[in-house]
C-alpha cells in the first residue's frame, strides 16, 4: 500500500479527500496550527517549510505521493495580504514540486478555476489564463513554478463540494445547513461554475496517477451551472422547497473583490482518457446526500 502525504492537512480539500482514500492508501497529513479532524490518518507536525525539512519528512515516512492542498483561498484575504497569498499559493508549491522532483516522488498540485476573466465559459487547459485578482494571480504563478520545477507534476484545476470539517464548512455544507434550518439562502444567479463531488475528484486523480499522467487537467463536472441552480438541485435531492433558494447577483455586490462571473472549465481532456468517466452532477449531489 502506497504512502500518501496531504500537505496542508487541515485544509477543506484534504480533510474531505482523505475520507475517500482510506483503505486504498496509508494516509499522512501535515498539521501546522489548526487541529485536524481525521480518523485513521497519521498526523505530521510541520513547523518550518524548507527543502531540507520537506526532504527529511518525505524520507522518514517513506512517502510515495505528495498532494499539495496548501493555499490561501479567500479572495478577499489574498487582496489584503498579497505577500501571504504569494507565499502560500506560489512559493510553497514551488518548494514542494522541486523536492519531489529531486526525490522522484509523485507530486499532485491543486490549482483553481479562478484563472480566467470570466467572459467566456468552459475554458480548457490550453486557454491562456487572465486572472482578475491576487488569488488568481498567485495561484497561476504557483502553477507556473510547479511546471518549471517539476515537469512530471500533475496539476489539477477544480472546484469541489462535499462534507467539510466543523471548522471549515464547504459551499454545499452551507446550503444544506440553511435548508435543514428552513432558512432562505441567497445564491448568485450570474456566477457559473463546474463543481465536482470530492469522491469523484479523488477517484479521477487516482486514475490519473495510475496512468502516470502529468501536466494540467481540469477535473470538474460535466455541466456548467449557476450557483443558484446548484442550490436548487441540492434542495430537490433533499426534498425541500426550491423557494428556500433565492436569487442573488454578484453584480450587485460592490463590497466584494472583483472575481470572474464564469469559472466553468471543460473536462473534455480528462474524459477523453480511456476508463475515466464522471457522473452527472445530479447523481453526484445524490451521492453527497446519501453519504
Amino acid at each position: 500500500m502506497k504512502n500518501v502525504l496531504f500537505f496542508g492537512g487541515s485544509s477543506l480539500l484534504a480533510t474531505m479527500w482523505t475520507n475517500h482514500w482510506k483503505g486504498k492508501f496509508s494516509i499522512f497529513m501535515t498539521q501546522h496550527q489548526q487541529q485536524i479532524e481525521a480518523d485513521k490518518s497519521k498526523i505530521i507536525e510541520i513547523k518550518e517549510i524548507s527543502p531540507t525539512v520537506i526532504k527529511k519528512t518525505l524520507s522518514t515516512y517513506k512517502i510515495d505521493i505528495l498532494i499539495n492542498c496548501v493555499g490561501l483561498t479567500s479572495v478577499e484575504l489574498c487582496e489584503l495580504e498579497p505577500q501571504k497569498a504569494k507565499y502560500l499559493n506560489s512559493d510553497i508549491p514551488s518548494i514542494l514540486a522541486n523536492v519531489c522532483f529531486n526525490e522522484k516522488i509523485s507530486f499532485v498540485h491543486i490549482s483553481t478555476d479562478h484563472l480566467f476573466d470570466g467572459i467566456n465559459g468552459l475554458r480548457t487547459e490550453f486557454d491562456r489564463p487572465s486572472p482578475l485578482n491576487q488569488y488568481g494571480l498567485t495561484k497561476l504563478e504557483g502553477d507556473q513554478k510547479v511546471v518549471k520545477n517539476n515537469p512530471n507534476s500533475l496539476i489539477i484545476r477544480s472546484n469541489f463540494f462535499g462534507r467539510g470539517p466543523k471548522y471549515k464548512p464547504s459551499f454545499s455544507d452551507i446550503i444544506i445547513k440553511a435548508l435543514l434550518n428552513k432558512k432562505k439562502i441567497d445564491l448568485f444567479e450570474d456566477v457559473f461554475f463546474t463543481p465536482i463531488y470530492i469522491r469523484e475528484l479523488a477517484n479521477v486523480v487516482n486514475q490519473l496517477l495510475n496512468k502516470k499522467k502529468k501536466g494540467i487537467y481540469n477535473v470538474v463536472s460535466n455541466e456548467r451551472i449557476s450557483k443558484y441552480r446548484f442550490g436548487q438541485l441540492i434542495a430537490e435531492q433533499m426534498g425541500f422547497s426550491k423557494d428556500l433558494i433565492t436569487k442573488g447577483l454578484l453584480s450587485n455586490r460592490k463590497d466584494l473583490v472583483i472575481r470572474p462571473k464564469d469559472m466553468s472549465l471543460s473536462n473534455e481532456k480528462v474524459r477523453s482518457i480511456k476508463g475515466i468517466e464522471i457522473k452527472s452532477l445530479k447523481n453526484q449531489i445524490k451521492d453527497l446526500i446519501q453519504n
